[in-house]
């Protein structure tokens, strides 16, 4: 070979030799600017870029052949002549790049410094990142580009739904944007820029036909706690995380009040109780034989005698008491699926049994003020008025609502012989 000088292939690749007593050399691809692959004695060929910046050599590796093809050494040695060209040196860049976050460290410190510190459900943002993020794990943090994140949340939107997309962007936006604040990171947030999908609201609520065939199916419900839970959401419109944490100490069943320490808004809500969901409670209490704020052991035969899943729970702090760690209740997903399948009704979510309640009060000609307070919006106008409202309206708008969705029937789901069991 007359020169060092030449356009790579692979015949002159695989032949190239190091001359005795040399230990290493150098040749040059006609092709890409920059671009060369070394030859030692042992045979071992790499790729580089060598470039001179600001007045001294820098030799940036870019791979071994054959496992990095010529091809691809062409393509990287592109890209790192582009940041030399823009006046970046490619080396330090790799350094930083070595010394850099990846995803799952910035998550792990965000989760730490913020989430478990700040965030009243710090369960969301882990729930989340497990399940739509952690497949960029292992990425540090500037190599999830805009175009990455503006894939991955269509094809999330599709699969998975919009509103879950948009929640998953939301969590990587706020993670990256820590991460700039905490001086962890000095790029651009990849998030940033990235259009949300639209948010369309649900009008969804169940249609006075669909309500007979529900409170129908519901009847047939062999779960007993399972069915007072749901039938607790339907007549007060409480959201499903309230109404499973639900505590007996919260309850004062004989002023029908129930205070709900923690909502969604960060405050307590202090929510009274129609006539139709005191039932449902003491009927419980009944069952379950509370005495004041405790649940007092009563006969085991009594517990027994029920048997399946309806066994008591006789010392749950719970009103619908679970197996698991929490020792509540958790989203009977399955039994509501089923539910939903023998009342023969599509695309409605339990949490549309809120939105329900609150359709049935304006039905009964509730004002929205009212609406409001037992639902408890928060509303930064109208949070001085809610204080001053009497709790009778609201308990008087849950009354009117309940007897329109339950049209004169039994107010009970149970009968008389099922409580002295």
């Amino acid at each position: 070979m007359k020169s060092n000088r030449f356009r790579f292939t692979k015949a002159w690749l695989n032949a190239l030799l190091v001359p005795p007593g040399v230990r290493q050399r150098f040749y040059y691809d006609e092709a890409a600017h920059g671009l060369c692959v070394s030859v030692t004695q042992s045979g071992t060929k790499a790729f580089y870029v060598l470039r001179k910046f600001k007045g001294r050599t820098e030799r940036v590796h870019v791979g071994r052949y054959p496992a990095t093809t010529i091809a691809q050494a062409r393509k990287r040695a592109g890209q790192i002549n582009s940041q030399f060209d823009a006046g970046h040196n490619a080396n330090e860049i790799k350094r930083r790049e070595r010394g850099e976050l990846t995803l799952e460290d910035l998550y792990a410190e965000y989760m730490k410094r913020h989430a478990y510190v700040h965030n009243r459900r710090p369960d969301l943002p882990e729930y989340n990142y497990r399940l739509y993020l952690s497949h960029w794990a292992k990425r540090r943090l500037s190599m999830i580009s805009k175009l990455d994140v503006q894939r991955w949340h269509a094809r999330t939107g599709a699969e998975r739904g919009e509103r879950t997309a948009n929640n998953a962007l939301s969590l990587l936006r706020a993670i990256y944007n820590r991460a700039i604040d905490w001086d962890l990171f000095t790029g651009i947030n990849p998030a940033t820029g990235v259009r949300q999908f639209k948010n369309r609201s649900r009008d969804r609520f169940l249609l006075p036909d669909e309500l007979k065939r529900f409170l129908d199916a519901l009847r047939e419900e062999s779960n007993h706690t399972i069915r007072d839970f749901i039938l607790l959401l339907l007549l007060t419109g409480a959201r499903k995380t309230n109404a499973l944490t639900m505590r007996w100490k919260d309850l004062n069943l004989d002023s029908g009040v129930w205070t709900i320490p923690d909502t969604k808004n960060g405050e307590p809500l202090v929510l009274p109780l129609s006539p139709q969901a005191l039932t449902v409670l003491q009927q419980r209490a009944a069952r379950m034989s509370v005495k004041s704020e405790k649940i007092v052991p009563i006969d085991k035969t009594i517990g027994a005698s029920i048997g399946g899943h309806d066994r008591l729970f006789l010392e749950s702090e719970y009103v619908f008491p679970g197996t698991g760690k929490s020792g509540h209740l958790q989203d009977p997903k399955k039994r509501w699926k089923a539910l939903l399948q023998r009342a023969n009704i599509q695309n409605f979510r339990m949490h549309d049994l809120r939105r329900t309640h609150g359709s049935y009060m304006a039905a009964a000609g509730v004002s929205a003020l009212v609406i409001g307070r037992a639902l408890g919006h928060k509303d930064i106008a109208t949070t001085a008025i809610y204080a001053r409202i009497d709790l009778e309206p609201v308990r008087i708008a849950a009354d009117q609502a309940a007897r329109i969705m339950l049209q004169d029937m039994e107010v009970s789901l149970f009968t008389p012989q099922e409580i002295q069991k």
